[in-house]
C-alpha cells in the first residue's frame, strides 16, 4: 500500500487491493491542501494514486496525518506552501477542500471575501507558482453555487480558467455511494489543464448510466447513482440514511444546513454515535482518528471529505486518462 498502516488496518487494505490494481500504471502524484485528516488523500490512494504532499494547520489533525503518513511533507500553513515544492515533487493533482465557514448557509455568508473562505486565493497562488499541474480537484458545500448570487462560484471557475484549466462541477451526495449511508451533499470542481492533449474531459464528473459498473478485476465499482445504492440493499430491507455530520462536531445538520439538531444521536431511546460510527459514515477505517480526544474526532469527521466519494473522483480521472491515451 502507498500509506503505512498498523495491523488493525491490514484487512481494510486487503479489501481495497482490487480497486488499486484495476487501473495500474495510471497512478498520479497528489498534493493535498486543507488536508484535514486525509479524506481526499485516503480516497485517492484507494484509487491508486500517490500522496506526496499535505498541508494542514490544525495541530490535532496533524497528529493523525503523521501517524498514517509519516514520510510525507506536511506543511502547517497554506500561506507558506510553495508551488515550486509541488513542482519538484512531480505533482499531477492538487486536491483542496477549502474552508466553507463564510460560504455555508449556517455561516456568516461573506463568501470568498470572508476571513476563512478567502484562503481559496492561496490555492490559486500555489497553482500559478506550480505551473501547469494537470488536475485541480476542489470540494465545498453546495451553497458555493449560490453564494453572493452565484458570483463566488463564477470567481472560482473564471480564476481556474485564467490559469489554463477547463472546469466542470457537480454536486455529489455521500448517501448515493453504497458504503456511506449519510446524507452529505458537496460540490466537487474538477479542472483539467488545457495543455493536456485531450481537452477538459467534463465526463470525469458525469459518467453515463451503466458505465464502469464492474472493473476488469471483477470489483464492483462505487458510483454516485442513487439507483445503485438502492440495489445494494434490496435484500437487506430499507436503507437507513444518517443526517449530515455537522462540521462543528456538535450535531447533525437539518436539510440545507439550517441550525443543528441534538448531537450525533441515533436510536430509540436516543444515544450518541460513537467516533467509530462517524468514521464509518465517512468511509474511514475504524479508529482512524484514535489517539486524540473524542471532541476532536467528531469535529474531524464533520469536516472530512467522504472517502468513497474521493475515491470515485480519483478513479474517474484514471478512467478518463485511460480512454484518452
Amino acid at each position: 500500500p502507498l500509506c503505512k498502516w498498523n495491523d488493525a488496518h491490514s484487512e481494510y487494505h486487503y479489501r481495497m487491493a482490487p480497486g488499486v490494481l484495476a487501473l495500474q500504471g495510471l497512478e498520479m502524484k497528489v498534493a493535498s491542501l486543507f488536508t484535514g485528516v486525509g479524506g481526499f488523500d485516503l480516497g485517492f490512494e484507494q484509487a491508486g494514486h500517490e500522496v506526496v504532499y499535505q498541508c494542514e494547520s490544525d495541530p490535532k489533525a496533524q497528529e493523525i496525518l503523521r501517524k498514517h503518513w509519516p514520510n510525507i511533507h506536511l506543511e502547517a500553513d497554506v500561506k507558506n506552501a510553495k508551488g515550486n515544492i509541488l513542482q519538484e515533487l512531480g505533482t499531477q493533482i492538487i486536491t483542496a477542500g477549502f474552508p466553507c465557514q463564510n460560504i455555508s448557509i449556517a455561516g456568516n455568508r461573506e463568501g470568498l471575501h470572508g476571513d476563512k473562505s478567502r484562503l481559496f486565493f492561496e490555492i490559486l497562488r500555489i497553482i500559478k507558482e506550480a505551473k501547469n499541474i494537470p488536475y485541480i480537484v476542489l470540494e465545498n458545500v453546495p451553497n458555493l453555487i449560490f453564494s453572493n448570487k452565484g458570483r463566488d462560484l463564477e470567481t472560482v471557475i473564471k480564476s481556474l480558467e485564467q490559469c489554463g484549466y477547463q472546469v466542470s462541477y457537480r454536486i455529489l451526495d455521500s448517501q448515493n455511494f453504497r458504503s456511506t449511508p449519510q446524507r452529505r451533499r458537496r460540490v466537487f470542481i474538477v479542472g483539467r489543464h488545457s495543455t493536456g492533449q485531450f481537452g477538459s474531459g467534463p465526463e470525469i464528473l458525469f459518467e453515463s448510466e451503466g458505465v464502469y459498473r464492474d472493473s476488469t478485476q471483477g470489483e464492483k465499482v462505487e458510483t454516485p447513482n442513487s439507483r445503485d445504492a438502492r440495489k445494494s440493499t434490496r435484500d437487506s430491507g430499507p436503507r437507513i440514511v444518517a443526517p449530515t455530520l455537522n462540521a462543528s462536531g456538535a450535531g447533525t445538520s437539518r436539510p440545507g444546513g439550517q441550525g443543528a439538531e441534538l448531537g450525533f444521536y441515533v436510536g430509540n431511546p436516543p444515544r450518541r454515535l460513537t467516533p467509530i460510527e462517524t468514521e464509518r459514515l465517512q468511509g474511514f477505517p475504524d479508529n482512524f482518528t484514535e489517539g486524540v480526544a473524542d471532541t476532536h474526532r467528531y469535529r474531524f469527521m464533520g469536516n472530512a471529505v467522504t472517502v468513497p466519494v474521493a475515491k470515485w473522483v480519483g478513479q474517474q480521472i484514471q478512467r478518463y486518462e485511460a480512454t484518452n491515451e
